[in-house]
């Protein structure tokens, strides 16, 4: 999930920290998200409710149903690669107050940074 909330001079961005420990990308900055499971349905469908599950267990953030979540990007790794995946990026608007809070134990930290002025 590639997750934006208005802040004071413009967008800052949710990235959080995975837990050093991890046997993937231990200790890494990344999008918050995770696994499709069975009870998250099938198709685009299925992948947006993963997304939000995903970003509502490791942060705490529960985004209203009525929050549009955008299809961002599709990475697949390329074959070879020691973990593969194939994963979807959405992208959504929280609210501004919006706080986000590591789980202690996939996510060690959480941090909204603000969109580099350059940019803007």
């Amino acid at each position: 999930m590639i997750l934006l909330r208005d802040g004071l001079q413009r967008f800052e961005l949710l990235l959080v920290r995975r837990n050093p420990q991890a046997r993937f990308m231990g200790g890494a900055w990344v999008f918050p998200g995770g696994s499709l499971m069975a009870e998250d349905g099938d198709g685009q469908r299925g992948l947006m409710a993963a997304a939000r599950r995903e970003l509502a267990e490791e942060t705490g953030i529960a985004l209203p149903a009525t929050t549009e979540l955008v299809a961002f990007a599709r990475w697949i790794t390329p074959e070879g690669a020691i973990a593969r995946f194939d994963t979807w990026f959405y992208l959504a608007l929280a609210d501004q107050q919006a706080v986000a809070h590591a789980d202690g134990q996939e996510i060690v930290d959480a941090i909204f940074l603000p969109g580099d002025p350059g940019y803007a």
